[in-house]
């Protein structure tokens, strides 16, 4: 593991790609995640530099926690890259109540990303692929280039913060899929490149 001891407080536990092929992978990460209202983000940068943010509720949803699973989607919506066998899911609103047209999003390093859910379609998560098999990424909404310029990813990444000096192994780091509503963004860490993005690496405390 990776031990993140100043960012945000402090405390958070960086989950490696190893994991999801641990069969105590959710014991161990039951154990570790306590602060269900805190989760550190790092984005990998094709420099190899990298940039954090931290992930809080939306303020509507203040005191609903986020989810953490390892290859399951219990009470979220089922990530796109699932073929894929084994990943990391935050949860970031159970579908039971993003399934509503209504304001929707979380909070990255104390700014609001959101979205109006624009049909009731309840997804809402960030989910991390270790692609241990190099399996192609699903292709669903690679049209829609305004999830790539616009909405909740690119507004979640342009609020990243950077880290001078210090970097942490590529074992932690993940091909990711966000999936927002309804109209928030579909987009895969594959299609970040051109942007100087390559993937996330997700720590709970």
């Amino acid at each position: 593991v990776y031990c993140e001891m100043t960012i945000g407080g402090g405390g958070f536990t960086f989950l490696p790609r190893s994991l999801t092929r641990t069969s105590s992978a959710s014991r161990i990460v039951r154990a570790l995640f306590r602060d269900r209202y805190n989760v550190l983000l790092k984005l990998k940068k094709k420099s190899g530099s990298e940039s954090y943010t931290l992930i809080q509720p939306h303020p509507h949803f203040a005191n609903t926690g986020f989810g953490v699973l390892v290859n399951s989607f219990h009470g979220y919506t089922r990530p796109l890259n699932a073929f894929m066998k084994e990943y990391i899911l935050l949860g970031i609103i159970p579908a039971y109540a993003a399934r509503r047209r209504s304001i929707q999003g979380f909070k990255s390093n104390g700014h609001i990303i959101q979205f109006r859910n624009c049909d009731a379609n309840p997804n809402s998560y960030f989910a991390f692929m270790p692609n241990h098999n190099r399996q192609t990424p699903s292709n669903y909404g690679a049209s829609w280039h305004i999830f790539e310029t616009s909405r909740v990813a690119v507004d979640w990444r342009s609020k990243a913060i950077s880290i001078p000096g210090r970097t942490m192994p590529n074992e932690f780091f993940f091909l990711t899929e966000l999936h927002f509503g309804g109209c928030g963004t579909y987009t895969s860490s594959n299609r970040w490149r051109k942007f100087g993005f390559r993937a996330t690496a997700i720590g709970i405390r």
